[in-house]
This record gives structure tokens, sequence and C-alpha cells, in this order.
């Protein structure tokens, strides 16, 4: 009621429909690339900046606080993650809030934030309710390279895009930048090992009708 419906259910889609969780900052950033959102949260008052928009963070300290029963926070990968506490409550949000076109829909905001489509100053179209015509805004969302340095690999990345890409239905995408990519290929091999390498590839090839795909697939065995 105080959040409103489409706050909460997509506050709690991206949660359900990421692979292993969000952190804090990844779904304030995902919640700034959602237009939707966005749109609801400036219905009444204009964003206080001509040149960026982003999800007010009074607002995620407030629903945060009303939702704290039913989040709970895991450490993967060295991360903290936000994911939901109860199994139950995992199935109540996908009947109720990831049907049909809708699942996907998160699943192509995921993918747009981890594959580091509007970072960096890339500016992206909105049109807010006050304003009435479209406004380009720089998001300020954080970079995604696959390397934070010549060691660190961003594990985020290497571990929720391919599953979202898949899941938005973006297969060329999929093929192009992730399964098809030798940088790609070798980040994955060199931080997670073989094994996480042909997972991905286990997980998509199947959806792909992709000759080449399958041969990457055969030569990294």
């Amino acid at each position: 009621q105080t959040h409103g419906r489409l706050l909460v259910a997509h506050v709690l889609g991206y949660i359900v429909s990421s692979r292993h969780g969000l952190s804090e900052a990844e779904l304030k950033d995902v919640l700034s690339l959602d237009d939707e959102v966005l749109q609801a949260v400036y219905r009444d008052w204009s964003p206080p900046s001509k040149e960026l928009l982003r999800f007010p963070p009074l607002l995620w300290v407030r629903l945060r606080r009303d939702l704290g029963y039913y989040l709970a926070r895991r450490p993967v990968d060295g991360f903290t993650l936000l994911a939901i506490a109860h199994r139950q409550l995992v199935e109540v949000v996908r009947e109720r809030y990831l049907s049909g076109s809708e699942r996907a829909k998160r699943h192509g905001v995921l993918a747009d934030f981890f594959s580091g489509t509007w970072s960096q100053g890339t500016k992206k179209l909105i049109t807010l309710p006050l304003v009435g015509k479209p406004l380009n805004l720089d998001r300020k969302v954080a970079p995604q390279p696959l390397w934070f340095s010549d060691t660190v690999a961003n594990l985020r990345k290497l571990k929720e895009l391919p599953y979202h890409l898949l899941h938005s239905g973006r297969l060329e995408e999929l093929k192009q930048e992730v399964l098809g990519s030798m940088s790609w290929i070798s980040c994955r091999g060199i931080s997670g090992g073989i094994e996480d390498l042909l997972d991905d590839f286990d997980l998509c090839a199947p959806h792909l009708d992709s000759p080449e795909v399958g041969l990457v697939r055969e030569a990294l065995q």
C-alpha cells in the first residue's frame, strides 16, 4: 500500500529473477534503468537534476525497512546479496509478479545492467508524466567491464549476464557477446575454471540454433 504495487512487484521480481541475488547497489542501479518504476516515482514531482536520473535512495531505504522480514542477506563470491528469505514467498512472487511478459522484462533490464549498456555516460531516453517530452538522461549506473584490473574479473557480470540474455530472449546478443566471444571465454575460464564455462554453454546452447556454439562447446571439453 505505502510503496505502490508496481515498485514492490518490480523490486521483488528483480531479486527473484537474478541468478544468485542482487547487492543493494546493483538493485538501486537496476531500478534507475527501469523506466516504468521511474515514471511511477516521478508521477507527481520532477527529478532534481536535468542531467541525470536515479531511483531516489530514500525510497529504497523505506522499502528495504518494510520488506525486512522477507529479505535475507547472503555472502556470494565476496559480495553481500539480497535474496528472498522464504521459499514459499519466491513462488508467490513468481506467480503474482513474473507471469507472461513481466518475467522477460525483468530479465531484460538485468541484462542491460550487467552488460553495461547504459553505463559510462551513455544516456537513456524516458518520457516522464510531468514533462511530456522525451528526456535523454544519464542513469549513472556502474560500468561492467569483464576485468576490473589485470587480475580481478567481474564475477557478478560473468555469472548473471548469460542467464538474463537467455531469459529475455536476446539470443543473438548471447551468441555474439558471450558464447562466441573469445574475450568472454578467456575471462570466464581464467576466473572460474573450465567447469563454470561449460555450465554457461550447457545452460544456453540448447536454446540456440547455432552449430558454431556447439563446435566451441566441443572444443572446450
